[in-house]
């Protein structure tokens, strides 16, 4: 996938996320909610069930799963990167 393909997967459903966060927490606290498009789609109890009901009803699309109230965690492991990218020849 090149780079800006990338960067632009789940904007509209982090958009979605980020704008109603406040109100999905309120409606449903802690439970998984999934996101297609800016459309909340369910919310669930645990993450596999989350992630399979996405699976089963988007396939190789991008959706987002996330816990309500969560906030977006940003994580950078180079080495990790590295690691696999060397390990992948």
């Amino acid at each position: 996938m090149q780079g800006n393909q990338a960067e632009g997967l789940l904007v509209r459903e982090q958009a979605f996320y980020d704008e109603n966060r406040e109100a999905l927490l309120l409606r449903h606290p802690n439970r998984w909610l999934l996101v297609h498009g800016e459309e909340l789609v369910g919310h669930f109890e645990t993450l596999d069930k989350a992630v399979a009901k996405g699976v089963a009803m988007f396939g190789k699309e991008p959706f987002l799963v996330r816990r309500a109230g969560d906030r977006q965690i940003e994580f950078s492991a180079p080495a990790l990167s590295l690691v696999l990218l060397w390990g992948c020849r």
